[in-house]
């Protein structure tokens, strides 16, 4: 089979999607024809996805067309959808201009998820599938707490619509209670969404005494781990208040891995930051990670902070954490909350409440037997979400 991966861009998880979607592909011995802005090819990541693919992969490419995803203004909204319809109109065209195509994959359907539904898919005949990533409509019916919007009755009916699609093979979702809410929804179609796992890259083993020199923590501390790219949604503000209540433990060190923007770095010269620094408590690492350092800051963690502010989705930080066994301490919204609650996985807490987010790390700190448990039920929970897992789930659902 001869399949068509539309994915323009090749930053953050964009990149990493599509080389394990691209490693799976070609395993089951498919070829791949990629379409994409020309402008990503120099991306390191699309450079090892064409490094790894090979021959089993060839490029359609055009140049870069500007693109904006404008949450909560309908209308704005709308218009880059529709633009967005047109280019991947566009880059299969081309495609099938060169050679036959058997399936259109699309890993991030979210560019154009209700011009599709509207207006129904680009590439003819073709069968097709795709990824939804940020679908919100159904939160509140399945308890995830969360802002409703005037638009979510709208897009669910259109999410219905899209799910009748004549030529729609499979839609994917790494949304659990999206899942759960369609399929219980009774509808016809609801059969065609799928469940996978947000996948994550096992995180190599590193010994903890060798992880806490290299980054000068006490062995006998307790560490709390920030990890990925930093931004003012996660919540770091308020994890360094907390550090000021007379609950939070005075061995507790904090670790920030990651790039900060200007809007963190301003965080960071408060008079609390440079107290913690002064303790030898506050720990940086500026930058993209490597995957040996990643290793070692999971190796030297006790506990993950995805205590984040106004973010709703999946965060692919909660499935590392529980990879490596480490308990998290989470925000009681969106799907973090949801989760991190019905897996006990770790401590919910109001990032609004500096000393609520104290308490919860004595708890921890109190209680190692606790810290394990939660530890434990991540691994538990969320070992199905492997590449090779999610790569069957979803080959077995489009070469049906």
């Amino acid at each position: 089979m001869n399949i068509l991966i539309v994915e323009p861009f090749a930053s953050g998880h964009h990149g990493k999607y599509l080389q394990w979607i691209t490693s799976s592909i070609i395993a089951r011995g498919h070829h791949i024809q990629l379409g994409t802005f020309k402008e990503s090819l120099d991306h390191s990541a699309m450079q090892e996805v064409l490094s790894s693919c090979g021959q089993n992969l060839s490029v359609v490419s055009e140049p870069a067309q500007r693109y904006a995803s404008i949450e909560g203004k309908v209308w704005s909204m709308a218009r880059e959808m529709l633009k967005f319809r047109r280019i991947m109109a566009s880059l299969y065209a081309e495609a099938v201009q060169r050679e036959r195509v058997d399936m259109v994959l699309l890993p991030y359907l979210d560019y154009c998820t209700y011009a599709l539904a509207l207006l129904g898919s680009p590439f003819g005949r073709t069968a097709w599938s795709g990824i939804v990533m940020r679908s919100a409509f159904h939160y509140s019916s399945m308890g995830v707490k969360a802002p409703q919007t005037r638009s979510d009755p709208w897009k669910e009916r259109l999410f219905h619509r899209l799910l009748s699609s004549r030529h729609l093979r499979a839609l994917f979702t790494i949304d659990k209670t999206l899942q759960e809410y369609i399929h219980g929804s009774g509808r016809p179609h609801a059969s065609r969404l799928h469940y996978i796992p947000d996948v994550t890259e096992p995180m190599p083993a590193m010994n903890r005494q060798q992880a806490r020199q290299l980054l000068g923590i006490p062995v006998s501390g307790k560490v709390i781990l920030v990890y990925g790219a930093l931004s003012s949604r996660k919540g770091i503000d308020v994890l360094m208040q907390a550090t000021e209540n007379d609950a939070f433990p005075s061995d507790v060190h904090i670790v920030l891995s990651g790039e900060q923007p200007a809007e963190v770095e301003d965080i960071l010269r408060s008079a609390t930051a440079d107290r913690l620094r002064l303790d030898y408590r506050l720990h940086e690492i500026k930058r993209y990670l490597t995957n040996a350092e990643s290793a070692a800051v999971f190796s030297a963690a006790d506990f993950v902070w995805v205590g984040y502010r106004r973010h709703y989705l999946m965060s692919g930080i909660l499935v590392q954490a529980a990879s490596a066994g480490l308990p998290v301490i989470a925000c009681e919204e969106g799907l973090i909350g949801w989760l991190t609650r019905r897996y006990r996985a770790g401590i919910v807490v109001s990032t609004s409440s500096p000393p609520s987010i104290a308490r919860a790390v004595k708890e921890l700190c109190d209680n190692p037997e606790l810290a394990h448990e939660y530890g434990e039920n991540g691994r538990m929970a969320y070992a199905s979400h492997t590449q090779e897992n999610v790569g069957r789930i979803m080959l077995d659902a489009i070469e049906v």
